[in-house]
């Protein structure tokens, strides 16, 4: 991400590729799809940066999908303060057949709280074995 991003309900977006091989990741719709049938491993990482005026307690939730479905959540949350930072870190083994679609999406985002880009969050997926089924 190069930018902080605070939309929530939204793929989030990842303008820098740094590795996509087969063209798996497509920046348009910000979507992975499984180029084949296998088993993929995702990892999503980054800072939430949280406002000075906040209220009592502020927080934020992200969650990976999968063809629309949530696969899991992570959570990052603070207190009233002086503005500060947390971190988010979601990983996940997934068995996909070929067309299934994987994204990172923010589920909840309170008012005065960014995800935030600048090379500070990574979004990464790939096949770790394929399934091959041999036919006579």
């Amino acid at each position: 991400m190069s930018k902080d991003f605070s939309e929530a309900k939204s793929p989030i977006p990842f303008d820098k590729e740094l590795l996509n091989v087969g063209g798996a990741y497509n920046r348009t719709n910000r979507k992975f799809t499984a180029p084949v049938t296998g088993k993929y491993f995702f990892s999503i990482t980054g800072i939430v940066a949280f406002s000075a005026s906040l209220p009592d307690i502020s927080y934020f939730q992200l969650a990976l999908y999968q063809n629309g479905g949530e696969i899991g959540r992570a959570f990052s949350d603070e207190m009233r303060d002086i503005g500060k930072h947390g971190t988010i870190s979601f990983q996940s083994t997934l068995g996909l057949t070929k067309g299934d679609q994987i994204w990172p999406m923010i589920s909840f985002i309170a008012p005065k709280v960014n995800l935030v880009g600048h090379g500070y969050t990574h979004f990464s997926g790939f096949l770790l074995d394929e399934d091959i089924t041999w036919s006579s």
